[in-house]
């Protein structure tokens, strides 16, 4: 009666293995599957799940590590910019950073891209620290509507990006510092593509938080 019973399990087996149409049977090819008996089968399959459950073991590792490291990451992630934050809180506060890690902007005059079209646009002026990533409403008034856009900009390490998403990756505008930021210097900055500002004067001048060769640690 076991044996049977055996039998007949490992029947309905091998029928739902056949019926998925795959080229082999618990990993043995089908046509060597049948010249195997019913002990070397059972061998088969008992080898089959024991590999299938090694796969699995490895996967749920594999996956584990994975999950691990991401979250190292994100940990590591979040402590730079708290980091950062600190460091863009006290250049504000005058308490931290070098000479020229805070300098004013002004965007102004030529024309910013809202939709398909270039319009003028109200000037914006704003303050930025090494380390500080702003983003910016820009603003169109015409006789019948008012256009609203988005202009983000990052200073860092001596580079003033601008872009009109928060990715600032890529083809971008930028400005590299100088001494010439100490009085303030104006440059006319065309986007890449026409993403955002045509022919706008874009003005720099360092903030003098901090006395020039002044450093806070």
């Amino acid at each position: 009666m076991m044996r049977y019973v055996a039998i007949t399990g490992l029947f309905v087996t091998l029928m739902l293995a056949c019926s998925a149409c795959t080229p082999a049977i618990y990993g043995v090819p089908q046509p060597e599957w049948q010249k195997l008996t019913d002990a070397q089968r059972l061998e088969a399959i008992r080898g089959y799940n024991v590999r299938e459950k090694l796969r699995e073991e490895q996967r749920l590792r594999q996956a584990e590590r994975e999950a691990k490291e991401a979250e190292i990451q994100a940990m590591e992630s979040r402590r730079r910019q708290e980091d950062m934050q600190r460091q863009v809180e006290g250049i504000y506060r005058g308490d931290a950073g070098h000479y020229g890690d805070l300098i004013r902007v002004t965007i102004q005059g030529g024309q910013f891209r809202f939709g398909s079209k270039n319009r003028s646009f109200q000037p914006v002026a704003l303050k930025i620290a090494n380390g500080e990533t702003k983003r910016v409403e820009i603003v169109s008034h015409e006789r019948y509507a008012t256009y609203r856009a988005e202009l983000y900009l990052r200073y860092l390490d001596g580079l003033l990006l601008f872009d009109t998403d928060g990715r600032l990756d890529g083809n971008l505008s930028r400005l590299v510092y100088e001494p010439g930021w100490r009085r303030g210097r104006s440059y006319v900055v065309t986007s890449p593509e026409g993403r955002g500002l045509h022919e706008v004067q874009v003005s720099v001048e360092v903030v003098p938080h901090l006395r020039e060769g002044e450093v806070h640690r």
